[in-house]
């Protein structure tokens, strides 16, 4: 009698005791849509697969922080400025 002539399942066949935490059914990964090209990308990925943009956002730098500031100071001059020659 030949191997295969049984009607034993091959290994590759049998159900597997430890089969159950290989399932991962129920593990659905979040996903939100890109903010450049639209396309739905997985919730924790930096870089967007579909057009390359980067989806993380940056740390607020303090040179940044600065920058703002004096923007800021300029347009609240200007219009402290404009509000004193309306008078």
């Amino acid at each position: 009698m030949s191997k295969f002539a049984t009607d034993e399942p091959f290994e590759w066949e049998r159900e597997s005791e430890d089969s159950a935490e290989f399932d991962d059914s129920d593990d659905e990964v979040e996903q939100e849509p890109c903010p450049a090209c639209g396309r739905f990308i997985a919730e924790d990925v930096p870089r967007c697969p579909h057009c390359g943009e980067w989806v993380v956002e940056r740390p607020f730098s303090a040179a940044r922080g600065r920058r703002l500031l004096y923007v800021l100071l300029v347009i609240a001059l200007m219009a402290g400025l404009t509000g004193v020659a309306l008078w």
